[in-house]
């Protein structure tokens, strides 16, 4: 149950009040841990390895069109991503 004396319900409203006005669906809590609290991801143009995106470095069309990494640092890619990885290269 969420209590909104608490301070992450505080959070999710302030959210909230700014996504909702320019949503295609209505605001909810999911929608709100997935905005804020799950990283993006990106594949890299040069070597096709996945990349966690840091949380102020925003997605865009043209950073996924044009994303190069740094190819020594290594990463751990989700299971998920390591499946599309695999589909789109047949």
């Amino acid at each position: 149950m969420c209590y909104s004396t608490k301070e992450g319900y505080k959070a999710y409203m302030r959210w909230k009040r700014i996504w909702a006005p320019n949503a295609k669906v209505e605001a909810n809590v999911k929608l709100f841990l997935v905005d804020q609290y799950l990283p993006f991801w990106v594949q890299c143009t040069s070597c096709a390895k996945w990349r966690q995106l840091p949380k102020e470095m925003s997605l865009t069309p043209e950073l996924i069109r044009t994303y190069k990494c740094d190819a020594s640092v290594e990463v751990t890619v989700p299971p998920i991503l390591q499946y599309f990885s695999s589909e789109f290269a047949q």
